[in-house]
């Protein structure tokens, strides 16, 4: 692929701290963001605003199960959506090919959306309510998943999951899988304040520090995780220090602003590029819901709202007129959110284009019996085995080594792991020599078992691209459960959209009296894991050949 873009050098200088201390914020040139596009901004938020909106009626008369949703950040959202699209046209990006990738969470309604439409998809609300109203069309989920459960993997949009942070390692592994196949980007993910506090943050930051990874961390700061406020649940009072402390730049936005938003995402994406590191945008955003429906969802009115602030601001430029842009009334009594504004000719318009979508949509078939039982996994392959006879020398750990130099000069391919790489090769030599003919594809990890596997899974998200993490004693896999439930579920839960060809490898019982952690059998904990294959093969020939 010829981007034409500028030739992007790989390693982080060595004097970067003092780069980081010197940099000038680049802020997007003068009428880059033109009124025009800030006038599509307001109506993207509008139309997410109405489909939060009718998505929670839809709920509460049962017609949805479930809701959550990022009430507040649709400007947020809009805006870091047009810096992305522009950040792809400044790289001179083709059509049709994207160097943002984007790893959203279940807030990320309005960039999710915006993103999507200017990418060609121009009915994603179509899309985000034949999920929320579990319809067998959801070109998303298959109606599998509640509602935010976005994917749109063609357009550079990769699934999300219901567990805080999951998406942070798969971004991180995203990212690598990207940068060794020497395809330029920058991969965006989107995660919440309280989401700072979960292991999988930690694990995105340190892949991103120790591979260079140009990753864009989003951290839409709600200052509330669910119930729970920062000084019960947020253990890093500064993110700058945080961001430092892994060789990464660190950025504050103002949420509620969709210039600030802009161009505080335009920097973030710029910086991750030319320097090939971490960049941790905070961005100050509000809560104007609930947590989601389990805790009623009820509009917060004493909150600065950035869709009123927004359609304000482009009244007193002369950009729109008085009765296009919604205002709050005066005597707002909480009951009913579109009775509690003067709606305005733009808001009306969204409002009866969704009522209408939702509509349609409620028409369309659901999942019929027996469809649970599809996408459990991919077909296996169509091969042939060859009719071996006699007797081999060749131990199990060697015919591995054997089997994993062909997968590696194949190309293609990634592995990592602990210990693998180097002359150690791993404690049982099965990696020997991997690391030497490709430096770039197998390397070691960090000694945590979820950052091996997470960002494996990310990085399978690429198409095309083989996985092969190792887990040094299957003991150690215990902590990595969380993943491969996530993993093996994906294709199914996709409804086929998502296929990771991934092979985690580890050892079961190998050391005598190794007790425990050195000599456990696991894989009876495992097979009860939908869309996983597991195999224990007992001689050489198999090892090989499976």
């Amino acid at each position: 692929m010829d981007y034409s873009a500028p030739e992007v050098d790989f390693t982080i200088p060595k004097n970067l701290e003092a780069e980081l201390a010197e940099h000038v914020p680049s802020i997007a040139p003068e009428g880059r963001l033109s009124t025009e596009k800030r006038q599509v901004m307001y109506d993207t938020a509008l139309r997410v605003r109405a489909s939060i909106t009718q998505c929670l009626t839809e709920m509460r008369k049962g017609a949805v199960r479930f809701w959550i949703g990022g009430a507040g950040e649709e400007v947020h959202g809009a805006a870091a959506a047009q810096a992305m699209a522009d950040f792809d046209v400044e790289c001179r990006c083709p059509e049709g090919e994207w160097l943002t990738s984007f790893f959203p969470h279940y807030r990320s309604d309005g960039l999710t959306t915006a993103l999507a439409e200017f990418r060609g998809h121009e009915e994603f609300t179509r899309t985000y309510f034949r999920q929320a109203l579990s319809k067998v069309t959801d070109p998303m989920t298959r109606g599998r998943q509640m509602v935010m459960h976005v994917a749109d993997p063609e357009r550079g949009i990769f699934p999300a999951q219901s567990p805080l942070g999951m998406n942070l390692p798969k971004a991180a592994g995203y990212a690598k899988a990207r940068k060794a196949s020497e395809l330029p980007g920058v991969t965006v993910v989107a995660c919440g304040d309280g989401s700072t506090s979960t292991s999988d943050f930690h694990e995105a930051c340190t892949a991103a520090s120790l591979w260079k990874l140009p990753l864009v961390v989003m951290i839409t700061d709600n200052e509330i995780a669910i119930s729970v406020e920062p000084a019960e649940g947020r253990g890093i009072k500064d993110f700058a220090a945080y961001a430092k402390a892994f060789q990464g730049h660190y950025i504050e936005c103002d949420g509620y602003d969709a210039v600030d938003t802009y161009q505080r995402t335009m920097e973030a994406l710029r910086f991750s590029r030319d320097n090939q590191c971490l960049t941790i945008l905070h961005c100050q955003v509000p809560r104007l819901r609930g947590h989601s429906s389990s805790d009623g969802a009820v509009f917060r009115y004493d909150l600065r709202d950035p869709l009123l602030e927004l359609g304000e601001a482009l009244l007193e430029e002369g950009v729109l007129e008085s009765g296009a842009i919604m205002r709050r009334k005066e005597n707002a009594a909480g009951h009913d959110y579109f009775d509690d504004h003067v709606l305005g000719s733009m808001m009306e318009a969204q409002r009866e284009y969704v009522r209408s979508v939702v509509e349609e949509v409620r028409a369309e078939p659901g999942p019929e019996a027996g469809d649970e039982y599809r996408f459990i996994r991919p077909d296996e392959p169509d091969v042939t085995e060859p009719n071996v006879d006699g007797t081999t020398s060749v131990q199990i750990n060697e015919a591995l080594n054997l089997c994993l130099h062909r997968a590696m000069d194949e190309g293609n391919t990634l592995l990592w792991g602990q210990d693998v790489a180097g002359s150690k090769g791993g404690v049982f030599k099965v990696t020997r020599g991997l690391s030497t003919k490709h430096p770039q594809h197998a390397l070691n990890a960090p000694i945590n078992e979820p950052l091996i596997v997470g960002t494996a899974l990310g990085a399978a998200h690429l198409p095309g691209m083989r996985l092969l993490p190792e887990i040094q004693f299957g003991d150690y896999s215990l902590n990595t459960l969380h993943w491969l439930v996530h993993a093996g579920n994906l294709y199914w839960g996709s409804g086929g959209l998502m296929s990771a060809n991934m092979t985690l490898r580890t050892t079961v019982d190998p050391v005598v009296g190794g007790a425990i952690y050195h000599s456990m059998s696991i894989d009876g904990f495992y097979t009860p894991i939908p869309g996983w294959v597991i195999l224990c093969p007992s001689t050489s020939y198999d090892a090989y050949g499976l």
